[in-house]
């Protein structure tokens, strides 16, 4: 299937049920194309292993639907009783772009439930943990960070780019979620540049837990 039938084929079906439920609530353009994607819709493509691959496939159809609409794809909205024909017409110029293989949710991301758990920093703050406990889960978080090379300075994508060739045929390690509820906190808060937000807080983690094996983390 290619990716503007995917996406219409997501569109198609929540509308039928939008008509049985009787709701008028209009999606968004970018909605269906995550859904064409193999993603649930609440979750960035970064929280999935193939993420790479599915960005640049999003942005193959992003930059076809903004040079046709004249407007950023985020700017398109659509009308409450005809969203589904207008995003049909939206779609007509995207290239021909294969529908991709269903992706692989990261450990730790949870779409329907939590959707802030598939996103930065809690993505790349759960990927360097799973690589401590699978690799020396006697260490400390610091020591993770130095054998990954993670500096304050290192990007969010650069981390993933470290730790996913040992974490996505690993096991997942008992009480990962639970690691994951305590170092992660719901907001980020300071003032971090938000491409290097994961590599600080991970060092201010570090710090506060210089003593502690990553294993006794969550009972630290």
């Amino acid at each position: 299937m290619r990716l503007a039938e995917a996406a219409l084929a997501a569109a198609a079906s929540l509308h039928e049920r939008q008509a049985k439920r009787d709701s008028s609530v209009v999606p968004t353009p970018r909605r269906f194309l995550l859904e064409a994607l193999g993603c649930d819709f609440r979750a960035e493509p970064v929280a999935y292993f193939e993420y790479e691959h599915l960005y640049e496939l999003l942005k193959g159809a992003r930059t076809a639907i903004e040079e046709a609409s004249g407007l950023r794809l985020e700017q398109i909205t659509l009308q409450p009783d005809t969203w589904l024909e207008e995003l049909r017409d939206l779609l007509r110029p995207l290239p021909d772009l294969p529908a991709p293989e269903p992706p692989t949710l990261r450990p730790g991301c949870e779409p329907k439930g939590r959707a802030g758990t598939c996103r930065m920093p809690t993505i790349g703050v759960v990927a360097v943990t799973h690589f401590a406990l699978d690799q020396s889960p006697e260490a400390t978080l610091a020591s993770a960070l130095e054998a990954l090379e993670i500096t304050p300075f290192t990007s969010s994508f650069d981390i993933l780019k470290a730790t996913d060739p040992t974490i996505r045929d690993a096991a997942v390690p008992e009480g990962l979620t639970d690691l994951r509820d305590k170092l992660v906190p719901p907001v980020p808060t300071g003032d971090d540049d938000s491409r290097t937000i994961t590599a600080r807080l991970l060092h201010r983690l570090a710090e506060r837990y210089d003593n502690v094996a990553v294993r006794d983390l969550t009972s630290a």
